[in-house]
């Protein structure tokens, strides 16, 4: 039987409309297997960068129940700024934290860092706030609460910030033992730890604890580091030999602190007079 032409135009049609459509179901279940290995990648690796968040703390005019999005809604709080820019939903992100100059702020809890940029500093670099860091007694040690980081950098700026005491501890017997918590404490592979326009008054607690070794850098920048009356412990006390990089500029030591092992820092293995665990923009002297 001859076919018209039009029959034949009809068939090609069919056959163009079925291969498109089964070239669609392909390409669908393609696109299915793509958005889910996207979503895996996702989750998997850190796009920091991709997303900034700025939240603002006012100890004075604040109230946690705030969005603590702006100048007019801020945060009361300064831990439970950290507690937002903690939450899992930012890993990646990076956050910044602004407080209100002139006020006190204290760190009441303990934080962990993971996956992200974390950014804390007064509103106004000339109007510093003051940052006291809480002590605890953990299993009858003595400890202090803070911010532990993974895979995270983590900045600080324009504060007076006061490490504690035992004394800070009321009611404690002085048979506690030393537990040397921190209120900066890595944990693994922390990219940037970063203090700058500071003063830091050391106590009973030191003030970074690198506890693996693996801080790729700190930096410290137009800081004054002095002690609070009784203080025991070094600013940066190192637990192991991974080596670190200390960068410091513009530093100030008071109180009988010096850029030395035992003084401004704790656990420098050394060769021959020559740091093996720190590489340092500055002479580090042994103890003697």
């Amino acid at each position: 039987m001859t076919q018209t032409i039009e029959q034949i135009n009809s068939e090609l049609v069919a056959a163009c409309n079925q291969l498109t459509s089964a070239v669609e179901n392909k390409m669908d279940e393609i696109n299915a297997s793509l958005g889910e290995m996207n979503s895996k990648a996702s989750a998997a690796i850190l796009p920091l960068g991709n997303n900034k968040d700025t939240y603002y703390v006012d100890a004075v005019a604040g109230d946690d129940n705030n969005s603590g999005v702006n100048t007019l809604n801020p945060f009361k709080t300064l831990d439970h700024a950290i507690d937002i820019a903690s939450a899992p939903e930012m890993r990646g992100k990076r956050i910044s934290i602004y407080v209100e100059g002139g006020s006190d702020y204290h760190i009441s809890r303990t934080h962990d860092i993971y996956y992200r940029d974390l950014y804390i500093s007064a509103r106004q670099s000339y109007d510093r706030f003051n940052l006291y860091v809480e002590a605890k007694i953990d299993n009858e040690n003595f400890a202090c609460y803070g911010v532990g980081l993974f895979q995270s950098l983590l900045g600080v700026a324009n504060a007076n910030i006061y490490l504690p005491l035992f004394s800070d501890i009321n009611g404690h017997d002085g048979q506690l033992n030393h537990l040397n918590s921190g209120l900066i404490r890595t944990t693994n592979s922390t990219r940037v730890l970063y203090v700058a326009s500071c003063a830091i008054y050391s106590g009973d607690q030191p003030l970074i604890i690198p506890a693996d070794g693996d801080v790729t850098s700190i930096a410290l920048n137009s800081v004054t580091i002095g002690r609070r009356a009784g203080a025991t412990i070094s600013p940066i006390v190192l637990k192991n030999n991974n080596p670190i990089t200390l960068n410091l500029k513009n530093i100030s030591l008071n109180d009988g602190l010096l850029v030395k092992e035992g003084s401004l820092i704790t656990g420098v293995k050394f060769q021959s007079g020559i740091p093996l665990n720190v590489k340092v923009n500055t002479t580090i002297a042994e103890a003697n």
